[in-house]
């Protein structure tokens, strides 16, 4: 079966941007409303999507971060830690446990700029 291609690769890319920072918007927001709560949970787990179609494993990897982080604010542990559980498959499943934690750069990224 051949699957019809919605989005190229750089729209999908584009588009995880601009979720990857409305999360961060989101969470940096102390007065939430229990709708901008669930908001950021519909935003986290869209964007870890798109980061799925357009990412390397280290977005992969970061991607489930945010949405551990994300159910983390929202003081939701199994979820958090069924994410964070996540990124470990990235971590001993490829390179990128080199990758990551033997950079100089940040190892989870503020906004995308």
């Amino acid at each position: 079966m051949v699957q019809k291609v919605l989005m190229e690769k750089d729209e999908h890319k584009k588009m995880v941007i601009s979720l990857f920072n409305k999360v961060w918007d989101l969470m940096e927001n102390p007065d939430r409303t229990e709708d901008e709560n669930l908001e950021m949970i519909h935003v986290v787990h869209t964007s870890r999507y798109h980061w799925g179609i357009a990412g390397q494993p280290v977005n992969l990897s970061r991607g489930e971060w945010q949405i551990s982080r994300v159910y983390t604010v929202l003081n939701r542990a199994e979820p958090a830690l069924f994410h964070l559980k996540e990124i470990w498959k990235f971590v001993f499943l490829t390179k990128l446990g080199t990758l990551i934690w033997h950079s100089p750069m940040k190892l989870w990224p503020a906004p995308i700029k």
